[in-house]
């Protein structure tokens, strides 16, 4: 079954675009707040570590 299974992967790989791929939700929470986040706190991060 693997062997069979594995070519097919691959080709799946190759044929679709990785931008085709939805991104998961948790990498999606964590950019959107990485971007609008002011950058104060990580400043003050800075100082107290």
């Amino acid at each position: 079954m693997n062997e069979q299974a594995r070519p097919k992967a691959i080709a799946r790989r190759i044929t679709r675009p990785r931008k085709a791929r939805p991104i998961p939700r948790n990498l999606q929470y964590r950019l959107y707040h990485l971007r609008t986040r002011p950058k104060r706190p990580y400043r003050q991060r800075e100082r107290r570590g």
